[in-house]
């Protein structure tokens, strides 16, 4: 069974690990990970499995890096992992629908584990409304409780009715 880390949760004073994201590769098939202490990895190290650093490329595919190993009771691999972050921040993803969409799904899916996402959606206000009252509906009911704006800027951005 061969392992694969994406991310690291280190103590408070940032010198020893306190556990990471590892996710099991069956066949290439690569599961949604699970969050595992250090002592699991390292008995787990101890019996001959292997663990492998991997990183999250464009699209939904995964790149291997480096090996995890065990060196006089450390665990040392040659990578630098992204953080366990525990709290997911609200972000607002402000785009061109027509043209952008596939770059903001490109987005979602590299910060999946970091952002929960608050954004229109295709139908959520009509097209019939005016701007004011869009500009109210989208400030009440999506910017509101929001930490994190976005905007995806493309080719036509600065032509919108709503860019000013």
């Amino acid at each position: 069974m061969e392992y694969l880390i994406s991310k690291v949760k280190w103590n408070e004073n940032g010198k020893g690990i306190v556990s990471m994201i590892v996710h099991e590769n069956n066949d290439g098939n690569i599961s949604t990970g699970e969050e595992k202490s250090r002592n699991w990895i390292v008995e787990k190290l101890k019996y001959g499995y292997i663990f492998k650093c991997i990183y999250r490329t464009e699209g939904t595919k995964w790149t291997r890096g480096s090996q995890l190993r065990l060196k006089d009771g450390s665990l040392k691999w040659g990578d630098t992992l992204p953080f366990i972050i525990q709290t997911k921040r609200k972000t607002f993803i402000s785009y061109y629908h027509n043209d952008d969409s596939e770059h903001k799904k490109k987005f979602l899916n590299l910060t999946s584990d970091l952002i929960v996402s608050k954004s229109v959606e295709e139908g959520d206000i009509s097209s019939d409304v005016s701007d004011e009252y869009a500009k109210q509906l989208i400030q009440k009911g999506y910017l509101s409780d929001t930490t994190v704006l976005v905007v995806l800027l493309g080719a036509k951005t600065k032509c919108r009715k709503h860019v000013d």
